[in-house]
């Protein structure tokens, strides 16, 4: 068992080396966001979060994707924190740079919070992404996982047709994500062998 001389108290102040990495990354920070605003990315990050609020205002259509005449509104609202999701990753995996991502997720929400209240409401008070992200950060057949995550979320679990409607709904919602970003010029260079 420790014993109260076994422990050490840090004093007030932080040591010169965390200091001088506080100091560091914050003049990192400070260039990157000089360098993105030069550049005119974060004018179009503004841009590309309030584009894709209004299509997502826009989207009714889109959402009615393989929609079924018996689905009640908790699979209706499922299918709109799933678009959220794909936004948020999408601009997260697609983006020039994490900053950008940022910027542009941050209009999104401020913009949807002004078009649609209760359902900003309803998106913050979900915990549908924490399940998407765990589904996410597995990293293999991302997509596969997302759609059972979607069934389970719609209180589907297991079942077939909502698993591939969710990894329906999340390739295609992703995808247009990732077309957006390409129209405004924010889309990330792949890297040597990456598509």
């Amino acid at each position: 068992m420790c014993e109260d001389s076994d422990m050490k108290i840090a004093g007030a102040k932080p040591s010169r080396s965390v200091a001088r990495a506080q100091a560091d990354n914050t003049e990192t920070i400070r260039a990157e966001l000089e360098q993105e605003k030069q550049s005119g990315n974060l004018d179009r990050a503004r841009t590309l979060g309030m584009r894709l609020a209004e299509e997502f205002d826009r989207a009714q259509g889109e959402f009615a994707f393989g929609l079924d005449s018996g689905e009640d509104g908790e699979v209706k609202l499922q299918r709109r924190l799933l678009l959220c999701f794909a936004v948020a990753v999408g601009l997260e995996q697609f983006t020039v740079s994490a900053l950008v991502a940022r910027t542009a997720l941050n209009v999104f929400y401020n913009t949807l919070k002004k078009i649609d209240v209760e359902f900003y409401e309803d998106l913050n008070n979900t915990g549908a992404f924490s399940f998407y992200y765990l589904a996410l950060r597995r990293g293999m057949d991302v997509e596969r996982r997302i759609g059972q995550t979607f069934a389970m979320l719609c209180s589907r679990d297991g079942d077939p047709v909502y698993q591939e409607l969710g990894e329906a709904l999340y390739c295609r919602f992703l995808a247009s994500v990732r077309g957006e970003i390409r129209r405004q010029n924010l889309l990330r260079e792949p890297k040597d062998g990456q598509a």
